[in-house]
């Protein structure tokens, strides 16, 4: 037992922090008198805190974002699996937060602000990399569906060599017909195979646009 040196009340020895200063080894002051005290420090002396902190911060920045770095390229899978499990714990009250966040009069104003420039912003990026965003949609719709595909790119680009620029459906070439890239045709269609098909480098097609799209959800 120890008595408290602000408190005065006598206390089981696991109620104080260790301290290899003091003669036994234990603070002076109960883990709760130690929180009491800590928290009126910060409070008074937040500003000076806050700098010290951010100046330290500067002053090493090079150091951290190396040792960060490397710390997220060797946990990587253990750190998404953790922010995955986390978000499914909290998954309603981050999305109330959210909800609540965007619902601030500057949030909304800011927002509002910059919509057109961010939406004329993305139109022209989609323009430039049309190849990029339908790949992107397509795996959208792969993983809405529950689907995978078990083949390289290294495979599909011998596949689309193979056709040596043309649509083996129209036998015109793939830059002659919007959107002038070639298109990846699935068959099954991805909207009839059942949960769980895997599809592999035989179940896929190069086409072009027109044709995939003219295809539909036909075999």
């Amino acid at each position: 037992m120890k008595k408290c040196t602000k408190c005065h009340k006598v206390k089981s020895k696991s109620k104080f922090y260790k301290n290899k200063l003091i003669d036994d080894g234990l603070n002076p002051r109960c883990k709760q008198c130690e929180k009491i005290r800590m928290e009126k420090y910060y409070k008074d002396n937040r500003k000076k805190l806050l700098e010290q902190k951010q100046e330290y911060y500067n002053s090493k920045r090079k150091q951290f974002k190396i040792k960060n770095d490397r710390y997220y390229t060797e946990k990587r899978e253990e750190i998404l699996i953790q922010k995955r499990e986390y978000y499914l714990k909290h998954r309603v009250k981050i999305l109330h937060y959210l909800y609540e966040y965007m619902r601030r009069p500057e949030i909304r104003k800011r927002t509002r602000g910059n919509r057109d420039k961010r939406n004329k912003r993305q139109r022209a990026y989609n323009k430039q990399h049309p190849e990029l965003i339908k790949e992107i949609k397509r795996r959208r719709r792969l993983r809405k569906k529950q689907l995978f595909e078990d083949f390289t790119i290294e495979e599909w680009k011998e596949k689309v060599d193979a056709t040596k620029g043309i649509c083996p459906i129209c036998r015109r070439a793939y830059s002659e017909v919007y959107p002038f890239v070639v298109t990846l045709d699935h068959t099954p269609p991805i909207s009839q195979a059942s949960v769980g098909f895997r599809y592999t480098i035989n179940e896929i097609m190069p086409m072009c646009g027109q044709c995939n799209l003219a295809k539909g959800a036909s075999f």
